[in-house]
């Protein structure tokens, strides 16, 4: 199976409500990125195939020796069929993009849940493995008495490790 021509991959900015609509009903995660977003819908020959959010990470305070201001997450990555290097054509355009679309970005950061997938779109796309998340007490705790405490309910991958990449640039 041959993959996609980067030639037919494009990113375009789209608005961050209709990409948390999207990724609220179709991502695994079936969450929202609050705050702020930089949103791009992915097109296959000019026809819609998925989205990619960027967004504040939950962080705030130096990574990877870049101040909060100047790393963003690579927070939400869906596509509806997936071709094989459309995810890699796709994200690097936006990578090349972010700069211009949000002021001031030196670097991205994604978490990748390995309980779901193996990190080769990462690595295809020039991200560096970083190491592994730690897992914080408030999530051990919450693995521990599912339902929570409060009788909040716990989402899994919260308090699951996860392999860290990072792209300056």
């Amino acid at each position: 199976m041959t993959g996609v021509s980067k030639k037919d991959v494009s990113v375009i900015l789209m608005g961050s409500a209709v990409a948390n609509t999207i990724a609220m009903r179709h991502h695994y995660l079936h969450r929202k990125r609050a705050g702020k977003c930089v949103c791009y819908a992915v097109l296959l020959c000019g026809i819609f195939e998925g989205i990619l959010i960027f967004a504040w990470p939950p962080v705030s305070h130096p990574m990877f020796g870049y101040a909060p201001g100047k790393i963003v997450e690579l927070a939400r990555v869906w596509f509806e069929h997936n071709p094989k290097n459309l995810g890699s054509c796709a994200i690097r355009k936006a990578l090349r993009k972010l700069p211009e679309d949000w002021p001031g970005t030196k670097a991205v950061v994604s978490w990748c849940d390995l309980s779901r997938f193996d990190g080769a779109i990462y690595k295809a796309t020039g991200f560096e493995y970083m190491g592994k998340s730690r897992v914080r007490a408030r999530e051990a705790s919450a693995a521990k008495y599912p339902g929570g405490r409060l009788g909040r309910e716990v989402q899994p991958d919260r308090f699951t490790q996860k392999d860290i990449y990072l792209v300056h640039l």
